[in-house]
C-alpha cells in the first residue's frame, strides 16, 4: 500500500495545523448573509445561489490547503483526510441533533 493511502502519522492538532485566515471568514458570513437574505425576501433580492457558489469554493479551497499541507509536511493520507473530515462534521451534527431534541 502506497504511503499516501496509510496513516502516516497519529492525527494531532500540532501536525495539521493551518494559520487562521479572519478573511476567509469574512466571505464566509457575506456568502451566508446572501442566501439567508434571499430565503427571506426572494422577491427582492433574488441571487441567493451566489451565496452557496460562494461558499463551496470557499470550502474547496479550505479543503485543498489543508491537503497542500499535509503533502508538504509528507502527512497526507486519504485515510486521515477522511477520519479528519468525519469528526469534524460528526461533532457539528452531534450538536445540532442535540439541539433540537
Amino acid at each position: 500500500m502506497t504511503r499516501w493511502l496509510s496513516p502516516s502519522k497519529p492525527m494531532s492538532h500540532a501536525s495539521t495545523a493551518v494559520s487562521y485566515r479572519p478573511d476567509i471568514d469574512g466571505l464566509r458570513a457575506i456568502a451566508i448573509l446572501a442566501v439567508v437574505s434571499f430565503h427571506a425576501a426572494a422577491a427582492t433580492l433574488p441571487g441567493g445561489f451566489v451565496g452557496v457558489d460562494v461558499f463551496f469554493v470557499i470550502s474547496g479551497f479550505l479543503i485543498t490547503r489543508l491537503i497542500v499541507h499535509d503533502l508538504r509536511n509528507n502527512q497526507f493520507s486519504v485515510a486521515r483526510f477522511y477520519v479528519r473530515t468525519w469528526n469534524a462534521a460528526h461533532k457539528r451534527n452531534t450538536l445540532m441533533l442535540k439541539r433540537y431534541r
